[in-house]
């Protein structure tokens, strides 16, 4: 009950990525045949389905932002453009629905909250020493950078001017979705700078999302799975 109370009081939902696919599409070599459906495309339609119908769920009594993320059906380079409302016609009946680009920042009870799906972190981690998603995130903060490996080994638009993923304002919350695993840590930066730093799991793997307190930046992750069983937190 005591949980579900905490649900009651939350403001926004924000979905971090792969919302339509959580991993890659193994291909294995095969002849071409024009007569045989394309069975790749009707996963990804059947499984479009399958969220526009969660989604108008949510929609119909909260505000949802939804991300684009790596395997997802938007631009491969960053940032990435917003889903197309097309792919939800349910859901995008409610004005509560938001299509966001990847990188996203918005502002949300004075709390100023930015990430990505998580393509620069395991970017980093593939091409560095550094392997802890926590850190790397605490790094990119650091160097006022989301995605330090652009254009380099992660492909992007090109900028002539400015660079879009410069961090110039420092948030209350950095994110970055579909890591391997919950990790949360209070960053105390050394202009008294407080920002909550969270990995947030995969769902299609850790089957939990997670809860922020917007009051004092409190975090912990709710599991939907049946099997395991996980420390609800402190009080939201």
């Amino acid at each position: 009950m005591g949980e579900q109370q905490h649900q009651a009081h939350a403001v926004r939902v924000l979905i971090a990525g792969n919302s339509v696919k959580g991993c890659a599409e193994h291909k294995t070599p095969s002849l071409p045949n024009t007569y045989k459906a394309n069975t790749g495309d009707s996963v990804i339609l059947d499984a479009t389905k399958l969220l526009d119908d969660f989604l108008v769920q949510l929609a119909s009594s909260i505000d949802v932002d939804i991300m684009p993320g790596e395997f997802d059906p938007s631009n491969h380079m960053m940032p990435q453009q917003p889903l197309h409302y097309c792919m939800f016609p349910q859901a995008s009946m409610y004005q509560t629905l938001h299509g966001v680009p990847n990188p996203y920042e918005c502002e949300i009870g004075e709390r100023r909250i930015l990430g990505t799906s998580g393509q620069p972190i395991d970017d980093i981690a593939r091409y560095c020493k550094l392997t802890d998603p926590i850190d790397i995130l605490q790094h990119t903060l650091e160097w006022a950078h989301l995605a330090p490996t652009c254009p380099d080994t992660l492909s992007c638009y090109p900028y002539y001017q400015e660079d879009p993923f410069i961090i110039s304002e420092c948030p209350d919350i950095y994110f970055a979705g579909n890591q391997p695993e919950f990790q949360s840590k209070l960053y105390e930066g050394p202009e008294g700078q407080r920002v909550r730093l969270i990995c947030i799991p995969a769902f299609s793997k850790a089957h939990s999302c997670v809860v922020v307190n917007l009051n004092n930046l409190d975090c912990y992750p709710v599991c939907f799975s049946t099997s395991d069983s996980m420390d609800p937190g402190p009080d939201k």
